[in-house]
């Protein structure tokens, strides 16, 4: 009795019991928290940018003291002013801070405090808030406990809000809200066109790839997380929209059989793809060239081995096993899919190939590891049609091609193809490289959270290569010109030594390919000659 009296009282006040349960709760504060964000960004506005800010109408009975954070003046209370009319919430932005809650605050958070951490993330991605809650209790010389940091947390989930609210604002105004507005306009080279330009024979390069860095961890036994808000920016495509390419691939039965109950555990079964869905490489196999069918299979046979490794280890205790991103050639990110409970399927990158055939114009080309697969799977797909009409195709990345066989690199390799210059097409490695700093962070976030992070580090990601991107051309125009005058008069004195032509190395290299592409497969002449010698052999004829 006495404990059960105790629960109820705390510094001799009584609290109610909240019946409610947290997933309620999270959707309670989520929908108090849009009700006031209109006015919260119009205080927010007027706070940060306004030069002659008028003291706030109050009024004495509606004004309050309530506890602060700020890393700048260390105050723990402020006292800030309201009338009737005015949300605490709003009444404390147009302070400089942000509450904890958004119908009763009991601690506020400042504006400048928030816009610190916020900056520090977009330069420090694995800085958790957890650290920085630390930090902010080491300043103030107080214990840390676990309820600052989730304040924090959730301050600052409406501090993002804000400023998305804000930039959502500024893009309506300057009429760059249209669909896709940000992928068509996101690289200046990519994307905006000279007047009498002449018609390059590959009018735009991009990269699609997986990274299973970003995991994020499943609910206990399957339960199902609290927080079920769904993040969406104009990087993520829509989870419905992927799944519209779900079943234009189906998997081979022997990807499945090639993981027994050896490799995994009884646990583990519900974390491997047994939804029959196919992955990049399963389309298309049916080939009018069987020798080239034969040699594609092999780069794809060794591909799956490569997924399937990985595909044991994703057990069970994962929903999100990373993202599968795209990106033009310059490093901007065009769009970004969870892989949600699954290895790299196949409806990743034909989603994102149906919004670049939407998108785009035509003969764009696509570098993916296995991209000399993946063609034929867009063209068994509902997407061949208008794939080939525009007159597109894939390839492999430079660094990854050298895996693939001879063959596909005479056909595949950036090399080889005419028009792709200096391009390696593998700037997705360089992205995951550094994004992969999120994973410390992100692993046991909820689905909303992790999502935001994500966004927040691309959209940072991509404001550093527009500052970088003139250098970036300058320093690819100044290698070209080094390559022209220096190699160039070295390739033709060889040539002249060797009494050759540019047009002798083009057939040197038709000849290449036709020599590796016959490897292997006999002669009839010489099928002839030895049956005949083995004849003589039998007969005793020398």
């Amino acid at each position: 009795m006495f404990l059960a009296y105790s629960f109820t009282r705390w510094y001799g006040k009584r609290y109610r019991k909240d019946g409610r349960t947290w997933k309620r709760r999270v959707r309670a504060a989520d929908e108090n928290w849009s009700s006031l964000m209109d006015a919260m960004t119009d205080a927010y506005l007027v706070w940060k940018h306004s030069t002659t800010q008028s003291p706030p109408s109050s009024h004495p009975d509606y004004n309050f003291y309530i506890s602060t954070i700020d890393l700048y003046t260390l105050e723990t209370t402020a006292h800030i002013l309201r009338d009737q009319n005015t949300e605490p919430n709003v009444a404390l932005v147009h302070a400089g801070y942000l509450g904890n809650s958004p119908l009763n605050p009991s601690l506020a958070i400042s504006l400048q405090t928030l816009n610190l951490f916020y900056t520090l993330r977009l330069f420090k991605a694995s800085l958790s808030v957890e650290a920085f809650a630390k930090t902010l209790c080491h300043l103030y010389k107080t214990p840390y406990r676990r309820g600052y940091r989730s304040a924090l947390s959730d301050a600052f989930d409406i501090y993002l809000a804000i400023l998305r609210k804000v930039d959502g604002r500024v893009s309506q105004e300057l009429g760059h809200d249209g669909p896709d507005y940000r992928v068509k306009n996101a690289c200046p080279a990519c994307c905006y066109e000279l007047e009498d330009e002449p018609q390059l024979e590959i009018q735009r390069m991009w990269v699609v790839d997986g990274n299973n860095s970003l995991k994020r961890i499943k609910g206990i036994s399957g339960r199902e997380i609290a927080d079920t808000r769904v993040f969406s920016s104009d990087y993520y495509l829509s989870q419905e929209f992927v799944d519209q390419y779900a079943n234009e691939v189906k998997a081979r039965a022997q990807d499945h059989d090639d993981i027994g109950a050896e490799d995994v555990g009884d646990d583990d079964q519900d974390g491997i793809d047994v939804n029959n869905e196919g992955d990049p490489t399963d389309g298309g196999e049916d080939e009018v060239d069987p020798v080239l069918a034969k040699l594609l299979n092999t780069c794809a046979e060794k591909w799956k081995a490569s997924a399937r490794d990985e595909l044991k280890k994703m057990w069970a205790v994962f929903k999100e096993c990373g993202i599968f991103a795209s990106a033009c050639r310059h490093g901007f990110i065009l769009w970004i899919v969870d892989m949600i409970e699954s290895g790299e399927l196949a409806k990743y990158p034909l989603a994102m190939v149906a919004k670049a055939l939407e998108v785009f114009g035509d003969q764009w080309i696509l570098g993916y590891d296995i991209g000399c697969c993946f063609i034929r799977t867009i063209v068994a797909s509902s997407l061949g049609p208008k794939f080939q009409e525009k007159k597109c195709r894939t390839c492999v990345n430079a660094f990854h091609g050298y895996t693939h066989n001879i063959i596909c690199q005479q056909h595949n390799h950036p090399l080889s193809i005419p028009g792709m210059g200096l391009e390696d097409l593998e700037t997705l490695e360089r992205v995951f490289s550094s994004s992969n700093q999120l994973a410390s962070i992100t692993r046991y976030m909820n689905a909303y959270r992790r999502r935001v992070f994500i966004d927040v580090y691309f959209r940072q990601w991509d404001r550093e290569k527009y500052q970088n991107l003139a250098r970036t051309i300058h320093n690819n125009y100044v290698q070209a010109l080094d390559i022209i005058e220096d190699d160039d008069e070295a390739v033709q004195t060889m040539l002249k030594e060797l009494q050759l032509t540019e047009k002798d190395l083009e057939t040197y290299f038709e000849d290449e390919v036709n020599h590796f592409r016959d490897l292997g497969t006999e002669l009839e002449e010489d099928v002839h000659a030895v049956a005949y010698v083995a004849l003589k052999d039998s007969l005793g004829v020398s």
